[in-house]
């Protein structure tokens, strides 16, 4: 048990780069009307850093979702200074906290979503979690608990 105790903190920053990775490549957003899905689904790229095609903005910049992968690039680092000096405790729960609320933050994603077209943005009924935004979020949640383990565990 102490050897899977020792490594839990390097599979959560692993899981947590793997969420970073899935949340820029996958969908987050998409449009679905009726059952069907309506128009190009946007990635998280697209959904943090905004979106142009032919000089004409599509979607713009939304700093909560930039937010969002900060937080989990510093919940990374602090599983990864956990991992390398397992007595200090307080690198396992600040990357806990971190791992959780941009879990959370993924979540909400689809309330982050930023469009520039005013048609899109009084559609906002119609869009949907996508797949991208959802793996990110468990996988943080996963990386949350892996990384606390060992610090709440005693010998």
């Amino acid at each position: 048990m102490d050897k899977v105790k020792k490594y839990l903190p390097l599979g959560a920053a692993i899981a947590g780069v793997l969420a970073l990775i899935l949340f820029f490549a996958c969908d987050v957003v998409y449009m679905e009307v009726m059952g069907e899905k309506v128009g190009d689904a946007v990635n998280g790229w697209e959904a943090t850093f905004g979106k142009k095609e032919e000089g004409v903005e599509l979607v713009k910049f939304a700093f909560m979702n930039f937010l969002t992968v900060i937080l989990l690039i510093g919940a990374i680092a602090c599983a990864v200074l956990s991992y390398l000096k397992p007595e200090n405790k307080m690198f396992a729960y600040i990357a806990a906290g971190l791992f959780a609320l941009a879990a959370i933050f993924f979540f909400c994603a689809k309330g982050f979503y930023c469009s520039a077209n005013d048609v899109e943005s009084e559609m906002k009924e119609y869009l949907k979690l996508g797949v991208g935004a959802i793996i990110a979020a468990i996988l943080s949640l996963l990386s949350a608990a892996a990384v606390a383990v060992p610090a709440v565990l005693k010998k």
